[in-house]
C-alpha cells in the first residue's frame, strides 16, 4: 500500500482521515509543527508515494510546506504525487 503525507491545518479532520486511510492499509504521516515539516519530509521523501493536502482552509505553513515538497525528489528522480483537497 502507499505511504501517504497528510497535510492540514485542521488537526482533528487530519486525524480522521488519517484512521480512514490505516484502515485500509495504508502507511500515514502526519506532520506536527513547521520545523518537523521540513526535516520530516526531507529524510523521509524516498517512502513518500503521495501528498495529501486539505487546501480550502489553508494557511502560509501549509503552502510553504507544499511549496517545499514540490522542489525535493525521491530516488527515481520524480516528486512525490501531490492531491489537493478543497474538502470532503
Amino acid at each position: 500500500m502507499a505511504t501517504i503525507l497528510l497535510l492540514d491545518s485542521d488537526i482533528s479532520h487530519q486525524n480522521s482521515v488519517a484512521l480512514a486511510l490505516r484502515a485500509h492499509g495504508h502507511k500515514v504521516l502526519t506532520l506536527e509543527s513547521d520545523t518537523e515539516s521540513l526535516s520530516t519530509v526531507d529524510s523521509r521523501i524516498s517512502e513518500i508515494d503521495v501528498v495529501l493536502a486539505e487546501t480550502i482552509n489553508a494557511d502560509k505553513t501549509l503552502w510553504r510546506q507544499l511549496e517545499h515538497i514540490c522542489s525535493l525528489r525521491r530516488k527515481d528522480g520524480l516528486p512525490p504525487l501531490i492531491v489537493s483537497s478543497t474538502g470532503v
